[in-house]
């Protein structure tokens, strides 16, 4: 595998980084085949709402992407969401995000 120079690789990580910055956690996701099947305040709420499906855990931003936990406890950190991260081996769980979004980022 080819190694990026570091001046590129610094680009990239910046890009991220203020890509990250810019982002906030919506809600809890499940996807499957590559489409999200259920979405919930927690993954267990996004689950029993579609009768119990299965498949990937992750997150849904508010410009509507599926992320990976890990991903999104960047971002959760970063927009300051989450102050912490229970495990950080599994990445974000709903219940690291901090509670108090206006109305209109609940999700119904």
């Amino acid at each position: 595998m080819t190694q990026l120079p570091t001046q590129l690789r610094q680009i990239i990580d910046d890009s991220l980084t203020t890509t990250v910055l810019f982002m906030k956690i919506k809600c809890a996701a499940i996807r499957r085949a590559g489409k999200i099947v259920a979405t919930g305040l927690s993954h267990q709420d996004a689950k029993l709402s579609a009768g119990g499906v299965t498949g990937e855990h992750g997150f849904l931003t508010d410009t509507d992407a599926f992320v990976s936990r890990m991903r999104a406890a960047e971002i959760a950190i970063a927009s300051g969401q989450a102050y912490e991260i229970a495990d950080p081996d599994l990445g974000l769980s709903s219940s690291d995000l901090e509670r108090d979004y206006p109305p209109d980022e609940r999700v119904a």
